[in-house]
Parts: structure tokens; sequence; C-alpha cells
């Protein structure tokens, strides 16, 4: 069995893929790059709480909206499933490679 939650549509005026790496933003983008890229410390901070709140994996992906009433969670993503969009790729690989690093030595 799967959890699913609906919500009510809702206005959104921008949307940005985050990604978490242990539970840090280390890159953010917005959902159509094509569009003037912009990113907020106050969308990083959000996803943060959110991925402090519920972290599935040591990588994960962020959506966040940016609505009238203020920010909101639109999903949860896989981090290998996931597009980076104008994300920093250096910035993701080198948080992702430093956390397998951790993950593999505390394992073996």
């Amino acid at each position: 069995s799967e959890l699913l939650i609906v919500g009510r549509p809702r206005v959104i005026h921008e949307e940005h893929r985050c990604i978490i790496v242990q539970g840090k933003c280390i890159a953010q983008s917005m959902y159509k790059p094509e569009e003037d890229f912009s990113t907020s410390q106050d969308i990083t901070r959000y996803a943060e709480v959110i991925a402090n709140r519920y972290s599935p994996e040591l990588c994960f992906a962020v959506d966040v909206a940016v609505t009238p009433q203020g920010l909101e969670l639109v999903e949860i993503n896989s981090f290998s499933c996931s597009g980076w969009y104008k994300c920093d790729l250096s910035s993701i690989v080198k948080a992702a490679t430093q956390a397998a690093i951790i993950e593999y030595e505390d394992i073996f």
C-alpha cells in the first residue's frame, strides 16, 4: 500500500526544486529554468525545515511553491529520478559524494 496525500488546487506563482543532502538544501532552481532564475534564502530555509521533519533518504528533492498564502510544499522526490534544472551541479556532486563516503564508512 502507498500513502497518497491530495490537497485542494492552489494558485502557484513560482515552483522551486531544492536538492537536499543530509538535511541541507545544497542547490535550488526554479521549476521553469527558461524563465529568469532566482533563488531565495526563504525557500532554502523552508526546504530545510521540511527535510528536518521528513527525510526519506540521505539525498532527495523537495519542491516548494510560492503561493498567495506563502511558501508551500508541493512534493518530495527521489534524488536520482529528479530533474535538477539550473541547480549548481558541482555542488550537488560534491555534497552527494561526501555524504556517500560518510555513509559507506559508517557501514564498513
